[in-house]
């Protein structure tokens, strides 16, 4: 199995890897047009924003932080700088707002888990800065870039400004999305689930309303029962992970990332569907999920 100590390791370096490519193939769209065989792309803040090698429109913002998590802790010099400045400017050119929290977050959560000075901390994401900014100036993608971050964060201007801020994306996905949801199916139909319609968008009904968060996603689709079991097994999966958070300084380096990834995973959850059965994203959550059930102490 995945979760197994001698093959977790060799999956989150695949994962590095393959994020890396899932940005190249970003680059690769911006530079020579759409590749027929991805989702179709949209357009945010004037630019176009396209899918990545990962799957749908959204999925490199929500994994793209877990991905220089186990970059960081898996790859050592010049691999994990050059790994994590690819993923980083991907980010950046996805144009989505998620990818731009998700990159904050990892690297918070590195910080604390390493117990890495702000100076240490500053110094690394300065050379990644650097590097990035190199190769998308290098590509001409750094005004699209520079434009993306800016919508994210609701401080473009009037004349590109094209979406709501990231703060007011991710209020909106816990309150407003999914009261729209409620409302529109009522809560008697919602006690039981509506199956593959509660879906929406994310299971081919893009015209029905979207609760863009996978926690309220369990409800609309399963019902009550099923959200109250799996929320109260993952806040036990989280209680668990708190017993162990003092000791993962001087953890091994599968315990680290998969428990950060584990952690990314549980709050992604809130801001973002799909996250049961996009296969890229499942992957991650279910191998994380499992890994933290299965983690024992060692002494």
């Amino acid at each position: 199995m995945i979760v197994r100590s001698d093959k977790v390791d060799v999956f989150w370096m695949v994962f590095s890897q393959f994020m890396a490519l899932c940005a190249l193939s970003l680059y690769f769209q911006f530079i020579f047009g759409p590749i027929d065989w991805f989702a179709e792309s949209s357009e945010r803040a004037g630019f176009s924003r396209y899918a990545s090698l990962a799957g749908s429109l959204t999925v490199y913002g929500v994994i793209c932080g877990m991905a220089i998590i186990s970059s960081y802790f898996y790859f050592q010099g010049w691999k994990r700088i050059l790994l994590i400045s690819i993923i980083v400017s991907g980010g950046f050119i996805s144009l989505q707002k998620a990818a731009i929290a998700n990159i904050f977050i990892a690297a918070v959560g590195i910080a604390i888990i390493e117990k890495v000075s702000f100076r240490q901390l500053f110094k690394i994401g300065l050379i990644v800065l650097v590097i990035g900014a190199v190769v998308l100036w290098s590509t001409g993608l750094y005004d699209i870039a520079e434009v993306g971050f800016k919508s994210s964060l609701g401080a473009a201007g009037e004349d590109v400004q094209s979406d709501v801020s990231l703060l007011q994306s991710a209020f909106d996905r816990i309150i407003e999305l999914p009261g729209i949801v409620f409302d529109f199916y009522g809560l008697n139909r919602l006690f039981w689930g509506m199956g593959v319609f509660g879906g929406s968008g994310s299971l081919g009904y893009p015209d029905l309303p979207m609760m863009h968060n996978a926690y309220f996603d369990i409800i609309s689709i399963a019902g009550l029962p099923l959200f109250s079991a799996l929320l109260i097994y993952f806040i036990t999966l989280i209680y668990k992970v708190t017993c162990y958070f003092d000791t993962l300084n001087s953890a091994d380096v599968d315990r680290k990332t998969t428990v950060l990834i584990f952690l990314m995973s549980m709050l992604n959850m809130l801001f973002a569907s799909g996250n049961f059965f996009q296969p890229v994203i499942a992957i991650i959550l279910w191998v994380s999920v499992i890994y933290v059930a299965r983690m024992r102490n060692r002494t």
